[in-house]
């Protein structure tokens, strides 16, 4: 069957549980660009499933920060993953409770985004014109679980796993991407647009 054919065949109870307060965030690579922006909140939103993407009335929604600086994905990732335990608990409950009618709020189209997905082999290319700050982020975004953001030297692709920020100064643009030099715990500080940015992780290959 279609899908308008199977929502038909459960009377329109399908649910779908999504982890971005709809209709923010709509589609995937949700993790990703989440960190590659700057945001650290994780979220649910326990929506029906209709002919849309990740367009159903909400049902349940919930939101938090996550207390981590700099997180990676697998930080948003586990704190997901208890918030979806959290809500599902209660929209169980609502159920066990005998509650059958739900309250089901419209999505404003107007306040939607969609974020299309990502695959790191394809997406994860790094530039080395972006601030140490923008670099910080995107290298953060293809970190765990993922096989890092990557970049080449003399043809061989190296996988950055774990880097930062690491002081400020002008860089003319030829300069952008080149070591500046290799430090005593075996970190690398590389030159980028407003100053520097340390590798402290790679992966060969």
């Amino acid at each position: 069957p279609n899908i308008v054919e199977f929502i038909d065949a459960f009377q329109e109870r399908v649910f779908n549980i999504h982890p971005s307060p709809l209709p923010a965030e709509r589609g995937g690579g949700i993790y990703t660009w989440r960190i590659i922006q700057g945001q650290r909140h994780v979220a649910v939103t326990i929506h029906l499933i209709d002919e849309g993407i990740d367009t159903g009335g909400i049902l349940l929604h919930k939101r938090r920060d996550v207390p981590i600086e700099r997180p990676v994905p697998r930080d948003l990732m586990l704190a997901t993953n208890a918030l979806y335990a959290e809500a599902l608990r209660e929209f169980a409950g609502r159920l066990k409770a005998g509650e059958r009618s739900f309250p089901v709020a419209a999505q404003d189209d107007g306040q939607s985004t969609y974020l299309p997905r990502l695959c790191t082999e394809v997406n994860g290319a790094i530039d080395w014109d972006w601030s140490a700050d923008e670099l910080d982020r995107f290298i953060r975004g293809y970190s765990y679980p993922y096989s890092g953001a990557f970049t080449f030297v003399r043809e061989k692709r190296f996988s950055i796993l774990e880097a930062e920020p690491d002081g400020t100064g002008a860089h003319h643009p030829t300069l952008h991407g080149r070591v500046d030099r290799v430090l005593p715990d075996g970190s690398v500080r590389v030159l980028v647009r407003d100053g520097f940015l340390r590798v402290r992780r790679i992966r060969v290959g």
